[in-house]
C-alpha cells in the first residue's frame, strides 16, 4: 500500500483494515528505548501491565509535525503538498 505509484484496491484497504484491528499484549514499559527528544513528545498513560494495544495504532506522540516549512524547488516539478506530519 505503500509504493506510491499503485491505486489501492476495496480488496487491499479491507486486509489493512483488518490487520489494523490485530490487538497485543504489551508487557514492557513503551518509554524503553526512547531518546531524550522522544521522551520530549511522550505523553504516555501510565497503564498498568500487560495491557492490551492494537497492533497498528497512531498514538499522539507518534504522530511528529514538521519543525520547519517544506519547500520544493520549482525545478523539480512536485505539485503536491506535503503530509502534516514527518
Amino acid at each position: 500500500c505503500n509504493i506510491g505509484g499503485e491505486k489501492i484496491t476495496e480488496a487491499a484497504l479491507e486486509r489493512l483494515t483488518a490487520l489494523s484491528n490485530i490487538t497485543w499484549q504489551r508487557h514492557f514499559d513503551d518509554k524503553l528505548g526512547l531518546s531524550p527528544v522522544e521522551m520530549y513528545r511522550y505523553e504516555g498513560t501510565g497503564d498498568t501491565l500487560p495491557i492490551t494495544e492494537k497492533l497498528l495504532s497512531d498514538k499522539p506522540w507518534h504522530l511528529i509535525p514538521h519543525d520547519k516549512p517544506i519547500e520544493y524547488d520549482e525545478r523539480l516539478g512536485i505539485k503536491i503538498a506535503p503530509c502534516k506530519y514527518k
